[in-house]
């Protein structure tokens, strides 16, 4: 049986929004910003799809992809084949925060390691510098909800229980 079977898959819409646009949406709905955030809207490397789409996702952890003991960059996009899933366009990020207004809040931090109770979203990194931000990720804490932008290397080991969301490719 195919491990995503047991599952829920989302479909997203791609409003095809504009970076001004998005960044209104996101300060109407009060969507907090990390300094990381802000720095993926300004680069002019982050280029949001303008065209209307939908996106199958599917939210896992390295575990349910078969890194039982975690894995890097290059070891999940190894695993993500053979399960028919890829990398989030990262403006996609956007679209689940503001729809997804329910995560469980966590307050705990963890000093260089996924933040508990966030979802990163594996999308491709915009740039190979270790410190510029790599993408996106959500977390609810203290009652705010995030977008969060993130900094790691390329060989930046996620653990095993590290949830990620992925797209689901159309068969």
């Amino acid at each position: 049986m195919d491990r995503t079977e047991k599952k829920d898959i989302s479909l997203i819409k791609n409003e095809g929004l504009n970076k001004a646009q998005l960044l209104q949406k996101l300060k109407e709905a009060q969507i907090g910003l990390n300094e990381y955030a802000h720095t993926l809207f300004n680069s002019d490397l982050f280029q949001p799809s303008l065209l209307s789409s939908e996106v199958n996702l599917i939210e896992l952890s390295m575990s349910e992809i078969g890194l039982k003991n975690g894995g890097d960059f290059e070891d999940i996009k190894k695993h993500l084949k053979a399960l028919n899933l890829s990398h989030c366009p990262l403006e996609i990020a956007i679209y689940v925060r503001l729809k997804f207004k329910d995560q469980l809040e966590s307050d705990e931090k963890k000093s260089n390691k996924t933040p508990p109770g966030s979802i990163t979203f594996f999308s491709k990194p915009l740039s190979e510098e270790d410190d510029f931000p790599k993408g996106f990720y959500i977390k609810n804490t203290n009652g705010t909800l995030w977008l969060r932008g993130y900094i790691c290397s390329e060989d930046y080991i996620w653990e095993a229980n590290d949830r990620m969301i992925f797209k689901v490719n159309k068969k």
